[in-house]
């Protein structure tokens, strides 16, 4: 990325470039080192050496094998498994690493360059808005939003930037807007498109599409206006402020520390006669007071009060921003706003009564198919609504928008029959009601929130809660990202953890290492391992939980109800399968507890193949009986038709432990060989 940056050139600070070279050189180092121990273990691969060498190659190997290290065969199941396993498990790796890395490189430490797009074509910035912006927005005007704030932010603040930002500057400069209509027909024509500009904001707030292709520039001297007047210079706290410019009581939600610059101050400073935009401050001031003047220019700035700007009320198509030429400037503007206006701080510090509308969910907002929400309100979330369940009741609550009964139709889903009519009327009745409890909780829950981050005596009665919510590292997006990066460290550790279980299958253990290790147990102190010692119910479990034990145990074994008739024929078969499951589990404890005792091993190890042995008879003889010649309730014969056949509990192998295990065949050989000498 420095040497051949592409699209994105990034100017990086000396000590970050120290850092980086370090990291680059232990980098390389370890590269070296997993290099080198890649050869010695493809050179361990006689059968990819034979592949490529010819069979003659396979017998000569390149050095000593590493002690302990010796590979499975090639058609080993679990050898295949394990590389498979270790492949995975190093592809997680390399993945986590490439999100780590991104991490390290947008993480907003002080000495972090700026992003700069000055080499990025017109479609690597199309791309980027895509993928920054157009994918993470909700509503197009909020693009719109943001571009023309940045544009705002970038023309304000210029001097504060440094020289490597000229390129950005000059883009925003040029940014193409269109232009306001000439003042003389003011008073006439523009009269009507304000009244119906007002009536459009107040049909819900809802922002349309207008003919043009680039935005206006009223629509922008307004976030000017909100720049200036609520000292906005970087992205977190105008988005802030893009989320409640547009409400009731945004001057409430806005009133900032230390307070917002007087609004007349700033119209005046943003339309003051002989700027640029002095024609623009003739025409708000001659639409506000509905041509009450007939020439605003010669009027003293001090006497006049100059209207607020409103905000914008139509945009242009969002596809106008990346598809025309006209908006190119405007859209390296929002990306280059992306990458570099985001700064870690808590914009609440600023914005104290922001914080508990913008942290808290709404119930006045509602959510779609929400109880009592209107046609026009849900509009905005989907289009038209589809029919639901219980439809036909649907304008009996809400004037012919969703009413709470086909909610709790469509909740109850479709195995449920349908709310009858009058049943939907009762439920109907009762939505006002039900909305007016939800706008009370929700008024309550708003102002307990700002009073406990007021802070107050709630301070001292709970004050883990209270520094939960208002603690700087709550909003901080530091905080954020030192949690995704913990959680990146603990992917990045079971990852690690795979990779080394996978080599364990890949090589096999040897003689002496298989008998030092059950030559002792493992202590929870030492060799960190958890002490395990065997328990009789862990080895009744091992053998219930046979398929054929638990299926002849539970299912195929007649019920004895009445249990003084069978008293003379001695102990029911449930009685003696119960008994023999015990008996072997016994044994096969006894076993586990005295396997380190070499002389004792194959004296239990017979006791275990008698009691498995009386347990196998027991089972063929009942399983021939009821499950295939006499069963004693309907079905059990096709049900036991699906088991494989029966795998006899006498001479199924053991591990090192003495536990029953899938080891290889030599090994049980050679570990319950009799003594030779």
């Amino acid at each position: 990325m420095i040497t051949n940056p592409g699209p994105l050139r990034v100017a990086y600070s000396p000590d970050y470039l120290d850092w980086l070279y370090r990291a680059y050189r232990s980098k390389l180092k370890y590269t070296d080192e997993r290099k080198k121990a890649e050869e010695v273990f493809n050179g361990l691969l006689l059968t990819k050496q034979a592949d490529e060498e010819g069979p003659a190659a396979a017998a000569a190997l390149p050095g000593a094998p590493p002690p302990g290290q010796t590979l499975r065969p090639r058609h080993s199941v679990r050898r295949q498994a394990g590389e498979a396993r270790r492949a995975a498990a190093q592809a997680k790796l390399d993945a986590l690493a490439k999100q780590q890395g991104m991490l390290d490189l947008f993480e907003r430490q002080p000495q972090f360059p700026a992003i700069h797009i000055d080499k990025a074509a017109r479609c690597h910035v199309v791309e980027l808005f895509k993928e920054m912006v157009l994918d993470r927005a909700w509503k197009p005007e909020e693009v719109w939003d943001k571009a023309l704030l940045y544009r705002a932010i970038l023309a304000e603040r210029q001097a504060s930037y440094p020289a490597s930002y000229r390129y950005i500057l000059d883009t925003a400069q040029g940014v193409n807007l269109a232009p306001r209509e000439s003042g003389i027909s003011d008073t006439g024509s523009n009269g009507s498109s304000v009244d119906a500009r007002s009536s459009n904001e107040s049909a819900g707030g809802i922002v349309g599409q207008s003919t043009l292709v680039i935005p206006r520039e009223d629509d922008y001297m307004y976030f000017v206006y909100l720049v200036r007047r609520y000292y906005i210079d970087n992205a977190v706290e105008g988005h802030v402020v893009l989320r409640c410019h547009r409400q009731p009581n945004a001057s409430e939600l806005l009133f900032s520390h230390p307070p917002p610059k007087d609004e007349q101050e700033v119209l005046r400073s943003l339309y003051r006669p002989g700027t640029a935009t002095a024609t623009q401050g003739k025409d708000a001031s001659v639409k506000a007071q509905d041509g009450a003047a007939a020439a605003p220019q010669q009027r003293p700035s001090g006497v006049a009060t100059i209207a607020r700007p409103r905000p914008p009320s139509s945009y242009p198509p969002i596809e106008a921003l990346w598809r025309c030429e006209e908006n190119e400037a405007l859209l390296r503007v929002l990306v280059f706003g992306e990458l570099n206006l985001l700064v870690s701080e808590n914009p609440f510090v600023r914005f104290p009564k922001a914080q508990a509308y913008l942290t808290r969910p709404s119930s006045s907002t509602p959510a779609p198919g929400a109880a009592g929400s209107s046609v026009e309100g849900a509009d905005g979330y989907g289009g038209p609504h589809q029919q639901r369940r219980g439809g036909g009741h649907r304008g009996i609550g809400s004037e012919g928008g969703i009413s709470l009964s086909s909610v709790i139709a469509e909740k109850r889903g479709h195995l449920l029959a349908p709310l009858s009519r009058n049943v939907a009327m009762m439920i109907d009745s009762r939505a006002n009601d039900v909305r007016r409890l939800q706008q009370r909780y929700e008024r309550e829950d708003t102002a307990s929130f700002q009073k406990m981050l007021r802070g107050s005596a709630q301070v001292e009665e709970n004050p883990g809660l209270y520094s939960a919510y208002s603690d700087w590292s709550y909003f901080n997006p530091r905080a954020v990202r030192a949690e995704e990066r913990d959680a990146l460290s603990r992917q990045t550790v079971a990852a690690l953890k795979t990779y080394d279980e996978a080599s364990r299958d890949i090589y096999r253990v040897g003689f002496e290492e298989a008998e030092a290790r059950s030559a002792f147990r493992p202590v929870e102190g030492k060799n960190n391992a958890p002490s395990y010692v065997p328990t009789l119910p862990h080895f009744v479990a091992l053998v219930k939980k046979d398929p054929h034990v638990s299926f002849l145990s539970h299912v195929a074994l007649p019920e004895e109800y009445n249990t003084a008739s069978h008293a003379a024929a001695g102990v029911s078969e449930k009685h003696q399968l119960e008994k023999l499951v015990v008996q072997l589990a016994r044994a096969l404890y006894r076993m586990a507890l005295e396997f380190h005792k070499e002389r004792l091993r194959r004296v239990n190890r017979q006791k275990v193949q008698v009691a498995a042995s009386l347990l196998d008879r027991f089972m063929t003889e009942r399983w021939r009986v009821h499950c295939v010649a006499h069963p004693s309730s309907e079905g059990v014969r096709d049900m036991a038709r699906r088991f494989s056949a029966y795998v006899p509990f006498e001479g199924r192998i053991l591990d090192e432990s003495g536990f029953p295990t899938d080891a290889r065949m030599e090994d049980y050989e050679r570990w319950m060989a009799a003594p030779s000498v």
